[in-house]
């Protein structure tokens, strides 16, 4: 098993290695064993399993993974983790939920045990698990920062990237380069993502080692690539849809200075609509993700 688990720091793709540590080496190996078999009787194993996940998530990440980030990064994606459940947490609930389950399906009249407490679903037992070491690592974070960015990441959808199947199959969208892939880890557990401080080639103000500046810098940031991102996702949906977008279309507004041109324009959606109607035209990313289902 390790010296499987070992190849995959060889991947040159860091997503796709990183995906299949999660979702085919990961506790998934261990389930069987975890809903059988009491884990007084294999604790010794189940620690030495979950060390070498360790160890292994750290060869292909590139990264040195304190304790505290790496009881993060075995909480659910979303409250905030990484998705690499650890055995000796999930291994007790996983055998109370199988012998109650066990014990419901063949309606006998069995003797209760003290080690089978849980009467919920492995799933709900996993995720209050879960949120009681969120809630600890919360109350010990070193300082107000730490605490905000443990509570940010519990946003819907905030951990998306981490469970999208890295496959070009119907666009590049789910791909990341390594780098970049190693950084949003990096700033997802709260990891040093820079040696030292150093000064913003742009604004000139300072970037700390953290990278917090590059997603709030006011002349090139995250924010304007995000935003273009959408911009050209609307615009891709729109020549789907054979509306004949116009990406960046100048003075829709007439001659004046100083206001924004239109981010995405579909001439074919202003005539349906009618001459009069003074928007017809302008397909704006922020109501399209405000609108969608």
């Amino acid at each position: 098993m390790a010296d499987v688990v070992s190849k995959l720091a060889d991947f040159d793709d860091m997503q796709s290695a990183f995906f299949l540590l999660r979702t085919s080496f990961n506790i998934v190996r261990a389930n069987h064993f975890m809903r059988t078999t009491p884990l007084a009787k294999w604790r010794r194993q189940a620690e030495n399993f979950d060390s070498e996940m360790w160890d292994a998530a750290q060869s292909i990440l590139g990264l040195t993974m304190s304790e505290q980030s790496w009881k993060q990064a075995c909480l659910t994606p979303r409250l905030g983790g990484l998705g690499l459940r650890k055995v000796v947490d999930h291994a007790e609930i996983a055998f109370s939920a199988s012998w109650w389950e066990a014990k419901s399906t063949c309606g006998e009249d069995w003797v209760e045990r003290k080690d089978v407490p849980w009467r919920k679903s492995q799933k709900q037992g996993s995720f209050e698990k879960d949120k009681d070491i969120l809630r600890s690592l919360v109350q010990q974070a070193a300082n107000q920062r730490e605490r905000q960015r443990l509570g940010r990441l519990q946003c819907e959808h905030s951990g998306a990237w981490i469970c999208a199947v890295p496959s070009t199959l119907d666009g590049n969208d789910t791909v990341i380069r390594p780098r970049n892939f190693q950084v949003a880890v990096s700033m997802r557990l709260g990891l040093p993502v820079l040696d030292e401080e150093k000064s913003c080639s742009l604004c000139m103000q300072i970037i700390d080692v953290y990278g917090d500046h590059a997603a709030c810098c006011s002349v090139s940031s995250d924010r304007i690539h995000r935003h273009n991102r959408v911009r050209n996702l609307v615009d891709r949906i729109a020549q789907e849809g054979m509306l004949s977008p116009i990406m960046e279309k100048k003075h829709i507004l007439g001659d004046v200075d100083g206001r924004r041109p239109g981010e995405c324009v579909s001439p074919t959606l202003a005539c349906k609509q009618g001459p009069g109607h003074r928007r017809g035209g302008y397909l704006s990313p922020r109501l399209f993700l405000s609108q969608r289902p």
